[in-house]
């Protein structure tokens, strides 16, 4: 019911915004690893845009 629904919406969100990524997922690995690995894969690669976003931010201040 309400549960199935919530943990719905925040998947769709996390692969509509982030086309590039599943294009750098299939790019980088073959298309035939289990899906279980490319949520793995996906999910890293959401820690590295998170990191690289703090890089950034660090980046933009005057040392």
């Amino acid at each position: 019911g309400d549960s199935e629904e919530i943990s719905e919406a925040p998947i769709k969100h996390q692969v509509k915004p982030e086309p590039s990524l599943t294009t750098t997922t299939i790019a980088t690995a073959p298309i035939t690893i289990p899906y279980a690995s490319r949520t793995e894969g996906v999910t890293k690669r959401l820690d590295s845009t998170n990191t690289e976003s703090v890089i950034s931010n660090e980046s933009e201040s005057p040392s």
